[in-house]
């Protein structure tokens, strides 16, 4: 449907919104109630404030077709594959700024992120990529090797 739907623990509908022909997979902060929404052929991410409803907080755009969506431990960035364009890139979840992209293996899809942040998994129909982070570059930014 392209929708995001809200539904209570009994299944009733909260809500429903559009975001996007093929939106796709999401990783939810319960602390922020931001969802952030993989929209493929948008190539964008819909960040949705979760509440009494549901409404676009902003919008992230992507290289071609983001696919996975992971937050990392300190819910401060969010990391996401892109299928097409086949990147891992990372997105500062407060302002929705590019901090870095790294190419990766071709067909990404999921990933997951260690409990600590030190390493990330990629999932993908050709490979799977062990991502493990450098420390923090002179700028702020979190690298990936």
């Amino acid at each position: 449907s392209g929708s995001l739907v809200y539904v209570d623990a009994a299944g009733a509908s909260l809500g429903q919104l559009a975001i996007g022909r093929d939106a796709g997979v999401l990783v939810y902060d319960d602390l922020s109630g931001i969802a952030y929404v993989a929209d493929r052929r948008g190539d964008r991410i819909v960040a949705v404030r979760v509440g009494d409803g549901l409404a676009i907080a902003r919008t992230f755009a992507t290289p071609a077709e983001p696919y996975g969506v992971a937050l990392t431990p300190d819910r401060k960035t969010l990391l996401v594959t892109t299928i097409a364009d086949r990147m891992l890139v990372a997105f500062d979840t407060s302002t929705g700024t590019e901090a870095w992209r790294r190419t990766i293996d071709a067909e990404p899809r999921g990933l997951a992120i260690s409990p600590d942040g030190s390493r990330a998994v990629i999932a993908s129909l050709a490979n799977a990529d062990d991502v493990r982070e450098r420390p923090p570059s002179g700028n702020g930014s979190r690298e990936m090797d």
